[in-house]
């Protein structure tokens, strides 16, 4: 994306790298999230999943 915004918009290939740098953080933030709220959901369901599932 900077390398774009640095051949078609000249001088602007700050704004490119802060973009791509939010973005990967915002990814990595993401995941963090997800993962946080999936351990939350097996620990409060998966005995009951369990259970259902051996009857």
């Amino acid at each position: 994306m900077s390398i774009c915004l640095g051949a078609i918009l000249n001088d602007y290939l700050w704004i490119g790298i802060v973009v791509g740098v939010s973005g990967l953080l915002l990814c990595a933030l993401d995941l963090l999230l997800v993962n946080i709220i999936l351990k939350k959901g097996k620990e409060k369901y998966g005995p009951k999943i369990l259970e259902i599932a051996n009857k």
